[in-house]
């Protein structure tokens, strides 16, 4: 037998073994926050309105039993409810009882999740502990994976995965076949979305001091802010809970990998205070065993791959009252890593590109706050300023010595909003938002002759202002019944834009390049203004959900939401390095979102859920291939032709999503998801290279976790993607692998607060790619130890 065969063999054998991680099931601690309110609100109520609130009580009563049964070393106890049906007094002992209940649960939340900053990211916290429409992952899960970064954590929940962007070394995410740029991404409540092309490089954003990202799919709250065509991501930092308290970690591991980070906090009454530093860093990553050399990396040590990120964080509170905080915070970013050249097989294409982004910034300040009015309203206000300075070399060649261009971005947003919440009502809970973002984006840049002679390009700005409103109102119907209805009216006013128009003065050795910075054209004719002919446009979201519970076992639920999504700054003024032509009359895209799934607890702590959803895109934007106005106006691609970002006709995203997590014996728990995507898309018949790309159309991951004596964990996780495919320069398809993976790793107590980690991903080295000839990493190991008191 053939030793490949064997491996393979082995992998699926070792799979099968361990059936295992995926939607990890975590705290949901938005969902916790919600009981807790709700519990409040209704303690505070006159006896003379307690029986109107009974079916919201048994509904809170039944998801606590389910997170109860989930978490089965949970010391939290309830105790067994009186018959039905309950009188004034009866209900209120039921609100104590879970009162205390909810309380112990945020207590036991080993993330210590900022309150301020777990937003309503899907539109309900539903009645099952593992939400119907949204899932997230823990301070926990992160941790003892050792999953150091946002992109590495995210690809565990089914329906989710990472959006490889090889060529440039960054890393989004995808939702059901939607990309960085059509979903929300928030830290804290807040976005955090590039103002340029509306991207976030999720692997900069380290997880040392991320307590849970939760994630929606599809259907999220109205009450945002707009751009979540589908779905939001919001990553929820740590805050302090005791007098004193704090961790700190240091580790190695492949390709002269160094981890490091401390945090320390502490609380009194009515103040606390929270700061860190986290340090991530390699030289290189290794490549696999099997990896054919070539003359772009001629070793097993990926070429040019190394990353250094930092971040930095202060945060200060003030809470007078349990339901007042006033919170200011404080983050800082630095990175500085490199892309590693296309190493493939095309040997007739001219996409090996040698860069560098020597800084790739984010300085952000924000302030979160919540003020109760009166015992059932509360309004919460953010306001938020961030800076995104980063720059990119170019160098001529693989020696990296000799620069033939650079570029320098300078963009910031400030902005704010504000989210209106009240319960005075005995089965609606009502909720209103204002949000407004102000993005700014400056540009510049400087090419290099062969005789390294500069030539400078003038800063140009382009800016965009974003307004919306939203509304919902979650419905208890019955004891088993739930509902939502929502909207959100969203507007982009597209404030300047400014031309960089390239002219040729002279000829022969004598040309020269001359850059003018003008208005882009207005109708096809020339513009004396940056303001005029710009997109100002409106979009309106409605959205509804339904969720009934069958007994005490089984959630079913149907969600629909209409969404939309702005073309971004990228989308409408960029010339793309020279490859593309701006498009100043692109429009909004919008998808309708529907899905329906049924949740269900069993016998033996066992979860399942089963979900089917479609998502109808229409005026989908897509970078298609298109006639150039001439023949080298598009110099790097075939002759005649040049790139645009353009509304195409229509796509179809449809699939299913089916997660289950046992714990069958009190020291094993395992999960499985598997998670079916297509996606198709439609346009005229001269719209080339638009094709589905970047996801997978087969995805199955799982986890085992073994709990041993003395607290020692052991961990096995293994991963199968197939069906990606991606596109060259040229528009033609090139399929990416099909593979599977396995990592282990495990963690040992050495002492009080003290643990040892270490493991090894891609256990059995498999050579595979997302973007044929940019490989992945081969067998890497890690070694680490962590402190926390």
């Amino acid at each position: 037998m053939h030793f490949k065969n064997f491996r393979s063999i082995r992998f699926f054998v070792v799979l099968l073994a361990l059936l295992c991680q995926a939607a990890v099931l975590s705290g949901q601690t938005k969902q916790v926050l919600t009981w807790r309110e709700s519990l409040d609100s209704i303690q505070a109520m006159p006896a003379a309105e307690l029986e109107a609130q009974k079916d919201a009580v048994i509904q809170i009563r039944t998801a606590v039993e389910f997170w109860l049964r989930l978490h089965p070393n949970s010391s939290i106890k309830l105790a067994a409810a009186p018959a039905q049906p309950w009188n004034a007094e009866q209900i209120k002992g039921q609100v104590s009882a879970l009162q205390e209940a909810v309380e112990a649960i945020i207590k036991e939340d080993p993330g210590q999740s900022f309150e301020l900053g777990v937003t309503e990211i899907s539109v309900t916290a539903e009645t099952s502990p593992l939400s119907p429409v949204t899932d997230s992952v823990d301070r926990t899960d992160m941790a003892n994976s050792h999953l150091t970064n946002v992109a590495q954590s995210i690809q565990f929940i089914p329906g989710v995965s990472v959006d490889h962007k090889a060529a440039r070394n960054q890393a989004g995410i995808m939702i059901r076949g939607f990309d960085t740029r059509q979903v929300g991404i928030y830290l804290d409540g807040v976005p955090i979305l590039v103002p340029y092309d509306g991207y976030a490089d999720i692997a900069r954003f380290l997880t040392n001091d991320i307590s849970e990202i939760e994630i929606a799919k599809g259907y999220s709250s109205p009450l945002l802010g707009p751009n979540g065509l589908g779905g939001a991501v919001n990553m929820v930092s740590r805050q302090p809970e005791k007098k004193l308290e704090g961790d700190a970690s240091i580790g190695t591991g492949s390709g002269h990998l160094l981890e490091s980070g401390l945090h320390l906090g502490s609380r009194w009454n009515k103040f606390f205070i929270r700061g860190g530093m986290d340090w991530l860093e390699s030289n290189y990553y290794p490549l696999s065993g099997d990896f054919v050399l070539n003359s772009t990396q001629p070793n097993y040590n990926r070429v040019n791959s190394y990353t250094r990120d930092a971040r930095y964080s202060g945060r200060a509170g003030w809470t007078p009252r349990s339901e007042d905080q006033y919170v200011f915070t404080f983050t800082k970013q630095k990175a500085d890593y490199a892309a590693p050249p296309y190493s493939g097989n095309d040997t007739k294409s001219n996409k090996v590109r040698y860069w560098q982004w020597p800084y790739w910034d984010r300085e952000s300040y924000y302030f979160n706050s919540n003020t109760g009015l009166g015992e059932s309203s509360s309004i919460k206000f953010r306001a938020f300023y961030d800076k995104y300075p980063n720059g990119m070399n170019q160098y001529s060649s693989g020696t990296y010595s000799t620069l033939s261009s650079t570029s320098a971005y300078d963009d910031f947003s400030a902005g704010t909003s504000a989210e209106f919440a009240n319960r005075s009502f005995s089965r609606h809970a009502l909720g209103a938002s204002f949000f407004y973002k102000d993005d700014t984006h400056k540009e510049t840049g400087v090419s290099y002759s062969t005789a390294g002679v500069p030539t400078y390009q003038p800063w140009r700005t382009d800016r965009d202002q974003q307004y919306s409103m939203g509304f919902q109102d979650a419905i208890t119907l019955s004891s088993r019944f739930r509902a939502t209805l929502g909207f959100s009216i969203d507007h982009l006013n597209a404030a300047k834009a400014q031309n960089l128009v390239t002219t040729t003065v002279g000829s022969g050795k004598n040309a020269t390049t001359v850059y003018t910075v003008e208005p882009f054209p207005c109708n096809g004719a020339a513009s004396d203004s940056f303001t005029a002919c710009l997109l100002n446009v409106w979009t309106f979201n409605p959205l509804a959900s339904i969720s009934y519970t069958f007994a005490n076992s089984g959630t079913l639920f149907f969600t629909f939401a209409e969404k939309s999504h702005f073309p971004t700054l990228k989308d409408r003024y960029s010339y793309k390095n020279g490859q593309a032509i701006p498009n100043t009359a692109i429009q909004p895209e919008h998808s309708r979102n529907w899905s329906a799934g049924y949740s269900h607890v069993f016998a033996f702590k066992t979860m399942m859920q089963l979900d089917l959803y479609r998502s109808d895109v229409y005026d989908a934007i897509q970078n298609a291939t298109i006639a150039a106005q001439f023949p080298t106006q598009c110099p790097s691609l075939p002759l005649g032709t040049c790139q645009q970002s353009v509304n195409i006709g229509k796509e179809v995203h449809q699939g299913v999503e089916f997660t289950v997590r046992t714990t069958p014996v009190s020291r094993l728990t395992v999960d499985a998801n598997y998670t079916f995507l297509n996606r198709t898309m439609e346009g005229p018949v001269n719209m080339l290279g638009v094709y589905p790309t970047g996801t997978p159309k087969h995805r199955a991951i799982g986890t085992a976790s073994i709990r041993l004596p003395r607290r020692v964990q052991l961990l096995a996780t293994a991963r199968y993607e197939s069906g990606t495919i991606t596109t060259n320069d040229s528009g033609l398809i090139i399929p990416a692998s099909k593979f599977a993976t396995a990592d282990f790793g495990g963690v040992v107590p050495i002492c009080t607060g003290l643990d040892l980690q270490a493991g090894v991903k891609n256990l059995f080295d498999r050579n595979y790619y997302y973007q044929e000839g940019y490989p992945e990493a081969g067998r890497n190991w890690y070694m680490n130890l962590r402190y926390r008191f």
